[in-house]
C-alpha cells in the first residue's frame, strides 16, 4: 500500500503546503477574474436596461440569462476573445508555481527561499516535460480518435438504433483514460525531474517516467482517480450543495464565499497530489552512490587522492524489482 502511505504524506505530513495552496489558488481567482471581466460587462450592457433583469434582481432567472446570451453570437465572440491568451498566461503561472512546489516537495522545506529558487531551477525543464507528454499524448489521441470515426461510420450504417449511443460512450471514456494518462505522464516526471535533480536529462527522464507509471498503472491510477473524485466531491459540495441557498439579493457574499471556500480546498488537494507523487516515485529511485568518507590522517600527512570522497553522477536509478 505504498501508493496510500504517499497520499498520506503528501496530504497530512511535511511543511509549506499553505504557501503553494495560497499561490494556486490565488493566481487562479485573479486570472479567472481577468477573464470574465468581459463577459461581465457584456452581460450588463444586455441586461441592465432589459425587463429580464428584474428577475435576476430577485436573485433567480439564471437560466433567462444564459438563454438570452446564448441567442447573442456577438456577445459570445467579445466575452471570450481574451480566453486564448489568458490560457496560455495560466499555463504559464502553472508551470512557475508547481515547479517551486515540487521543488518544495523534494526538499521537505516550506520556506519562501525553496520555493522560488525550485521555480526559477525547474521551470524550463517542466516546459519542456510538458511539451513532450503534450506530443506523446496527442499521438495517441489522434489515433483513438482515427479508430473510432472510423467504427463510427461503420455504426452509423447499422440498424442497431443504440449503437452510437454505445459508441460515443465508449470514445468518451477513452478521452478520459487518455487525459489521465497524460496528467500520470506529466506529474511523474515532473516529480522524477526534482528527485534526480536533472542529472538524467529531459528526454530519459520522460521515458523513464511514462514507463514508470505503465509499470505502476493500477497504484498510480488509483492515487489519481482517488484525489480527482475528492477534488470533484469539495466542487460539487461548494458549487450544488452549500451555495444555492445563499443565492438570493444580500447573501452574495456568502455564496462567493463558498464557492472560493471549494476552489482552496481543491489548490490545497493539487499541491497535496505533488508531493504524494514524490514521496511515491522516491520510493522506488535509489540516491546517488557515494564512496566512503576519507580516512582520517595525521598531523604531518597530506591527504592522499586515493583517500578523496568521489562522488559518481549517474544520477537516481530505479530499484530493480522494487
Amino acid at each position: 500500500m505504498e501508493w496510500a502511505r504517499a497520499i498520506g504524506n503528501g496530504l497530512f505530513r511535511g511543511r509549506g503546503k499553505a504557501l503553494g495552496t495560497l499561490l494556486i489558488w490565488g493566481s487562479g481567482f485573479l486570472l479567472a477574474t481577468i477573464a470574465l471581466n468581459p463577459m461581465r460587462r457584456g452581460f450588463h450592457s444586455l441586461f441592465d436596461k432589459a425587463p429580464a433583469s428584474r428577475a435576476l434582481l430577485g436573485g433567480g432567472g439564471l437560466d433567462t440569462l444564459f438563454d438570452t446570451g446564448m441567442h447573442q453570437p456577438a456577445f459570445w465572440s467579445a466575452a471570450t476573445a481574451i480566453l486564448p491568451c489568458m490560457i496560455l498566461l495560466a499555463v504559464v503561472v502553472g508551470l512557475v508555481l508547481l515547479a517551486g512546489v515540487y521543488a518544495q516537495a523534494e526538499e521537505g522545506s516550506g520556506s519562501w527561499r525553496a520555493f522560488w529558487r525550485g521555480s526559477a531551477a525547474n521551470v524550463l525543464p517542466f516546459t519542456a516535460l510538458l511539451l513532450l507528454n503534450l506530443l506523446l499524448w496527442v499521438v495517441v489521441g489522434l489515433g483513438i480518435g482515427l479508430f473510432f470515426a472510423a467504427a463510427w461510420h461503420g455504426v452509423r450504417d447499422t440498424m442497431d438504433p443504440a449503437g452510437p449511443w454505445h459508441l460515443f460512450w465508449i470514445t468518451l471514456w477513452s478521452a478520459l483514460i487518455v487525459v489521465n494518462l497524460f496528467r500520470n505522464s506529466l506529474g511523474f516526471s515532473q516529480a522524477r525531474w526534482v528527485l534526480t535533480g536533472g542529472s538524467e536529462g529531459v528526454a530519459r527522464c520522460f521515458m523513464r517516467s511514462v514507463a514508470f507509471t505503465f509499470r505502476r498503472f493500477v497504484p498510480v491510477n488509483l492515487m489519481t482517480w482517488l484525489l480527482n473524485l475528492v477534488r470533484a466531491g469539495a466542487m460539487i459540495l461548494a458549487v450544488f450543495t452549500l451555495s444555492p441557498g445563499y443565492g438570493t439579493t444580500g447573501s452574495w457574499f456568502a455564496t462567493a464565499a463558498l464557492l472560493q471556500g471549494g476552489f482552496l480546498f481543491a489548490a490545497y488537494l493539487r499541491v497535496g497530489e505533488a508531493r504524494a507523487q514524490v514521496s511515491y516515485m522516491s520510493a522506488f529511485l535509489e540516491p546517488p552512490a557515494v564512496a566512503a568518507a576519507p580516512m582520517p590522517v595525521g598531523k604531518d600527512e597530506e591527504p592522499s587522492v586515493a583517500a578523496a570522497p568521489v562522488f559518481e553522477s549517474g544520477g537516481m536509478e530505479e530499484i530493480p524489482g522494487a
